[in-house]
């Protein structure tokens, strides 16, 4: 084998590699949004707190005013049906006494808010 053709041989596997790269950059950079949490908007984020509070606390009289407040909003038209389902299954956890999961789920849920997203749960 010629200095060319060893030359050629290593050019296109590091080009082959480099394309491999940036197709599964690109690949995960789009399923990145498939994972995204729901988002609230900052009307909505006293509620979320409301509802952490609860389930830290485990107080299931907590829990009740959370749901009635997530329902009266819903109601209102101020979280959508997305949010709402978001919501109820994390309280569906607590009230099956998964306390550390609805806690994780409700964490997991406000570290995932993007404040610039305001208006992404209208």
């Amino acid at each position: 084998m010629t200095a060319p053709q060893i030359a050629r041989r290593l050019t296109n596997g590091h080009a082959r590699r480099a394309s491999n790269l940036i197709l599964l950059s690109l690949a995960a950079m789009l399923c990145a949004g498939c994972w995204s949490q729901t988002q609230f908007g900052a009307d909505n984020y006293r509620l979320l707190a409301s509802l952490q509070t609860a389930i830290s606390a485990k107080r299931t009289d907590w829990l009740e005013a959370a749901e009635k407040s997530m329902a009266g909003r819903h109601a209102a038209g101020q979280l959508n049906d997305e949010q709402h389902r978001v919501l109820e299954a994390i309280v569906g956890k607590a009230r099956a006494e998964d306390w550390d999961g609805a806690q994780a789920d409700i964490v997991r849920l406000q570290k995932g808010q993007r404040p610039g997203d305001a208006q992404a749960g209208k």
